[in-house]
């Protein structure tokens, strides 16, 4: 989880995935946490499978996110 525990600090480190999604991988890979980042916070949208076909879903709810 060192990866996902650095994710307040390190939120820009990772690249855009679509729109301004990103993903970082979990340890249990190929797990990811899918998020944006709003200002100063970082908004947790979905963990889920990357092989996911998740766009659609992802932005959806980062939309419904604010």
């Amino acid at each position: 989880m060192g990866r996902f525990r650095q994710l307040p600090t390190d939120a820009l480190r990772y690249s855009i995935r679509f729109a301004d999604i990103r993903r970082v991988n979990l340890p249990s890979f190929p797990y990811g946490v899918f998020y944006s980042v709003a200002r100063q916070t970082v908004v947790v949208l979905a963990v889920m499978h990357g092989a996911r076909d998740s766009r659609a879903e992802l932005e959806h709810r980062r939309e419904s996110s604010g």
